[in-house]
């Protein structure tokens, strides 16, 4: 799944923007480009993960080890 279909799966740019609290423009961007900034990266994961939506960021299997380290946030990672 690239990263315009996940901000569609989601919705669409204002809908991503709106879970995200950005401007829509910005979200749009993303998708014209074909590519969301690192920052949002964990932010849409745990959306789509809570969704149910197979879409993982590149950085995935660092993120994975950072949320195994003990006291951080356990959330559900596919």
């Amino acid at each position: 799944m690239t990263d315009a279909d996940l901000i569609d799966a989601l919705g669409g740019a204002t809908t991503c923007a709106r879970l995200l609290g950005l401007a829509r423009g910005r979200v749009a961007m993303w998708r014209t480009r074909g590519a969301i900034p690192a920052e949002h990266h964990l932010a849409l994961w745990r959306i789509a993960l809570e969704r149910e939506i197979g879409w993982a960021p590149p950085n995935a299997d660092a993120l994975r080890q950072l949320l195994a380290r003990p006291g951080m946030d356990q959330a559900r990672v596919a």
